[in-house]
């Protein structure tokens, strides 16, 4: 949309000029009203910006008086905040007002508004002229319908003549009356039927005897009942003949179309109003009348056709007209024009006739590197380096049995001794009345390299994923992980797969399962690692701030804005961005985030220039975001981009082997590594700590934990059951004459183990807990003893 900006201050002038470009419109700046003026008058602007001074009101007062001034919006922007200030701008014509200084965000948003009203002002103008078109088309069938109403009253005059001879001379010819065409009757303004001939009993098919005291309106089809009454309401107000069509009903069912022209008849008292019809059957002029009106819309529908059909023979003819003109030239232009155009193309250009160079450009010789004198008469297969010679010839003999080889890539040898990789591409033709190949080539040598340099670098990559899939088997930790569980182990291998390529990687799981340190495990071992791990919580940023926080803002951009302020764009370029409970993000907070991950631009706050972001992005979440995807909460847009890579943290429920390692590392960061004395726990504890359920996950363990060795009195776990004591005299009398004293000891210990796991029913957690030792010692013990 064109724009026609004018400010007297130059510095305001070009600041809004290239703000509003940046908004993809198209600007016109003046810096004074006569100016401005002149431009407006020879070209037409949709949208004026102008300054709130006396020179900007008179300038619209005098575009308002302009034949097209009133299509323009007017946009003014002032100092002045008065009402009478806003009054005068009314006044003058102004469409809006907007008081400085303006903020970029309300420009953009008035410039939107300005804009769609232009487009509503232009769409209401074509639909007014579309409606006055339409209107005429209108009032042209209407004057042919009136002609055929003068037509029509002036038969019915004609009628209403006879039907006026015949109640004169009623008496004499009554049997006439009876007999006429055109069925009469007579009623009252109730629609009681007081008099009728032969001719209208017939028509519906009843007895004159039964029509005479009836009401007529009961053969009148009921959805024309309103319009009988109405009919009648007039002939009593207008005192005058009037003409009706209604449709009417015989006694066996069946409908006609009838014309009633019926006329007032007041009696001497003129208190009691009888209405005498003629009613004519028009069911078959009805009928032509549809039959015309459909012949006419078929008449219309062929000459629109037949109009196409012209059209596009006449567009037809011009192409072949054309064409063959273009084809004259064709055979016009001289061979040095085509050699012209050989020699100044990009690509090389070689003709071969029985493997050998007979034509050469000047690009094939710089690509070979070979003069053209030295390329005529060679052999097609001297050209390519020995390893590939073979399969360049299989080519050439293939086109010897008409089978059209695909393009290929080969390795030529250069006139300077050096590798070139061309890209070939060729057809057949005649050169000189003998068959011939017309090849293209393109040098793609760098091309071709970075191609190589790419897989080996794959296979570079391919490598390390492989060291690290064996190298995080049956490992305790991983990164920041902790876990040797098979759930676990699931969850290191799908964190290498997602490590070695860039996607987008989606983390799900309750809270407190390890998403953000299994997110930072991914960014370690990436090819990002040396760059900045950046993590955000979506849900506690204000949607107020959401673009400061993100694109950070610059200098100016707003009150208190003393400096420019990176966003986390900014600092994850080159690096990993986390998004931490993704599904907090509204919709609208979703769009602005999915423009950056679809082009990779963004646009700081307070600035006109947008910039490039090269990062990883990893999002997690708790919730369920296919539900709501379905919901309408979440863009399935926005999700499907987000959701490339996806790995699921296990619960701490589902995994509690694990609990006595996670333990170990609480004690490792907590006293560890502050050199402070690591307290101990009991066995039947750590025990105890593997048959809960953990709601909150790992967090909830560790809270506990930190709990438990801050409390002297042990309130987390003082309810926790110690070890219990087997009753031995239960197991029977053990024989140990013998038994040296480590067989002794082991067939104790197994018999002990035995005997608790029958108590316990072979609950794993249960039998360690009486026992007083941790989980995967009983484990242990029992797979040494082979008790299962």
């Amino acid at each position: 949309m064109n724009i026609l900006l004018i400010e007297a201050n130059l510095k305001t002038l070009e600041g809004l000029r290239e703000r509003i470009c940046a908004l993809g419109y198209d600007v016109t700046a003046c810096k004074d009203a006569e100016t401005a003026l002149e431009a407006y008058q020879q070209t037409f602007y949709p949208l004026i910006v102008l300054d709130g001074t006396s020179d900007g009101f008179a300038l619209c007062h005098r575009i308002r008086d302009l034949s097209q001034g009133d299509q323009s919006i007017i946009l003014l922007m002032s100092d002045r905040h008065q009402p009478e200030d806003l009054q005068a701008a009314l006044e003058a014509g102004v469409d809006d007002y907007l008081i400085k200084p303006v903020s970029p965000e309300l420009l953009t948003l008035r410039l939107t508004v300005s804009a769609r009203q232009f487009q509503n002002l232009t769409h209401r103008r074509q639909t007014e002229e579309l409606l006055s078109n339409a209107l005429g088309a209108l009032q042209k069938t209407e004057e042919q319908l009136r002609i055929h109403n003068e037509e029509l009253l002036a038969s019915n005059a004609e009628l209403r003549r006879i039907q006026e001879q015949l109640e004169a001379s009623r008496q004499k010819y009554a049997d006439l009356y009876d007999i006429a065409p055109v069925g009469y009757c007579t009623f009252d303004e109730d629609g009681i039927v007081l008099e009728a001939n032969l001719t209208i009993a017939k028509l519906l098919g009843v007895e004159r005897g039964l029509l005479i005291s009836s009401r007529f309106y009961h053969f009148i089809v009921e959805e024309d009942r309103d319009r009988f009454f109405l009919y009648l309401r007039t002939l009593f107000a207008k005192k005058a003949q009037q003409t009706c069509e209604l449709r009417l009903i015989t006694r066996d069912g069946s409908l006609f179309f009838a014309q009633f022209e019926t006329m007032v008849l007041a009696e001497s008292d003129e208190q009691v109003i009888l209405y005498r019809s003629a009613i004519s059957d028009i069911t078959e002029r009805k009928r032509m009348e549809e039959e015309l009106q459909g012949y006419r819309h078929h008449l219309e529908e062929l000459v629109e056709k037949r109009t196409v059909e012209l059209s596009k023979s006449e567009h037809h003819l011009r192409q072949e007209i054309n064409g063959r003109q273009r084809a004259d030239q064709a055979v016009r232009t001289s061979e040095q024009q085509y050699r012209l155009l050989a020699e100044n193309v990009a690509d090389g250009i070689g003709i071969f006739q029985k493997g050998k160079l007979v034509f050469v450009n000047n690009a094939l010789t710089s690509i070979l590197r070979y003069r053209a004198d030295q390329l005529i008469n060679m052999d097609a297969v001297e050209l390519v380096r020995e390893k590939y010679q073979e399969p360049f010839r299989k080519q050439f003999e293939r086109y010897e049995h008409d089978v059209i080889p695909q393009d290929w890539q080969v390795a030529c040898l250069a006139g300077d001794g050096s590798e070139v990789w061309v890209e070939l591409r060729h057809v057949e033709i005649e050169w000189e009345g003998q068959p011939a190949i017309l090849a293209t080539m393109r040098d793609i040598s760098a091309r071709k390299l970075r191609e190589i340099a790419i897989e080996k670098e794959r296979a570079h990559l391919r490598r390390e994923n492989l060291q690290l899939r064996s190298a995080i088997e049956d490992r305790a930790r991983f990164g920041e992980l902790v876990g040797k569980s098979p759930a676990m182990q699931a969850v290191y291998a799908q964190i290498v797969t997602a490590a070695a390529v860039d996607a987008n990687v989606l983390i799900s799981g309750e809270s407190g399962t390890g998403k953000e340190l299994a997110a930072r495990t991914i960014h370690q071992i990436s090819p990002r690692r040396n760059q900045e791990f950046v993590a955000v919580n979506c849900g506690a940023i204000p949607e107020n701030l959401f673009e400061r926080e993100f694109f950070g803002h610059r200098k100016g951009a707003f009150t208190g804005a003393e400096k420019d302020i990176p966003g986390f764009f900014d600092r994850a370029h080159k690096g990993t961005l986390f998004l931490d409970e993704i599904g907090e993000l509204t919709p609208n907070l979703q769009v602005k985030l999915l423009r950056v991950l679809e082009s990779g631009e963004y646009t700081p706050v307070g600035d006109n220039r947008s910039r490039r972001v090269d990062m990883r992005l990893i999002a997690a979440t708790n919730k369920n975001l296919e539900t709501l995807v379905t919901q309408g909460i979440m863009r399935d847009d926005f999700f499907y981009r987000i959701y490339v890579l996806s790995i699921t943290m296990p619960p701490l429920r589902e995994h509690p082997e694990d609990i006595p390692l996670l333990i170990e590392d609480f004690l490792q960061q907590h006293y560890d590594k502050k050199r402070e004395p690591r307290p101990s726990i009991p066995d039947y504890i750590v025990a105890a700590l593997s048959q809960r359920t953990w709601p909150g996950n790992v967090r909830e363990l560790y809270n506990a934990l930190q709990r438990y060795f801050h409390d002297e009195h042990r309130v987390e776990f003082r309810d926790t059951p110690g070890p219990r004591a087997v009753n031995l005299g239960e197991m029977g009398e053990l024989d140990l004459k013998s038994l040296g004293f480590r067989e002794a000891v082991e067939t104790f210990e197994k018999r002990v183990i035995a005997y608790a796991l029958t108590q316990q029913h072979d609950n794993m957690a249960k039998t360690a807990a009486n026992l007083g030792i941790p989980l995967r010692t009983l484990y242990r013990k029992i797979k040494k003893y082979h008790l299962q």
